[in-house]
């Protein structure tokens, strides 16, 4: 593909088997996400917000079959997942669009894995979680490959 003047604009022409595999239509809205330096997402905003929205909204926290232990959560980040896994980098760089400002403030932090996933997990949530789980291992109550397993 090549970019062409159109006006004051840039365009490019999708190609037919593209337009035809990904059903596009006349005056269908799409939406460039810019990736990194050498790679740009060409996304139908219908189903950029909407998955978007799931994934956000949907459940991914790791619980144990019987709680060992639970963190303590503060009212101010109720509404803040504790724990969520993202899995493509599109998801997570809107994830960290609408939680910016938490991110800033060092409410939220998130990692990418080897695994190429994202992990986020807001900071008092380990912070409670990593204090119960330090005492547990240093009065000798449970082992950490218990703890891992549960």
């Amino acid at each position: 593909m090549r970019l062409f003047k159109h006006g004051s604009s840039l365009a490019i022409v999708i190609p037919d088997n593209i337009i035809q595999r990904r059903l596009l239509k006349e005056g269908e809205e799409l939406e460039f996400i810019d990736v990194d330096e050498n790679f740009i997402a060409l996304v139908k905003k219908t189903n950029l917000k909407n998955k978007i929205e799931n994934k956000i909204n949907e459940k991914t926290t790791l619980q144990p079959s019987k709680p060992i232990i639970e963190a303590v959560i503060s009212e101010k980040n109720k509404n803040i997942p504790s724990f969520l896994i993202i899995d493509n980098e599109i998801e997570a760089r809107e994830f960290s669009r609408r939680y910016e400002n938490e991110i800033r403030e060092k409410i939220l932090n998130g990692v990418r894995s080897f695994d190429k996933k994202f992990y986020i997990i807001r900071n008092d949530y380990f912070e409670d979680l990593s204090k119960k789980i330090i005492t547990l291992i240093e009065k000798n109550e449970m082992k950490l490959d218990d703890i891992c397993q549960a």
